[in-house]
């Protein structure tokens, strides 16, 4: 994997954690928009994963050939 590779991943890494961060100390706030913001970030996350997931395979796949 190369350093800018490595550096986005780092960073998309500690952007999922300050994101999970905030869906904690957001738990028990109330509110429609709370709870659907704290949804939309959910989904968002789950997406970003699975993007980094095949950016990765995508990597390995590269550094192999």
């Amino acid at each position: 994997m190369s350093n800018h590779t490595q550096s986005y991943s780092n960073d998309l890494g500690s952007l999922a954690e300050d994101a999970r961060a905030l869906m904690v100390a957001t738990a028990d706030v109330a509110g429609e928009k709370v709870a659907e913001a704290r949804k939309r970030l959910a989904a968002a996350l789950e997406h970003a994963k699975e993007i980094a997931g095949r950016v990765r395979d995508k990597a390995v796949e590269g550094a192999k050939a």
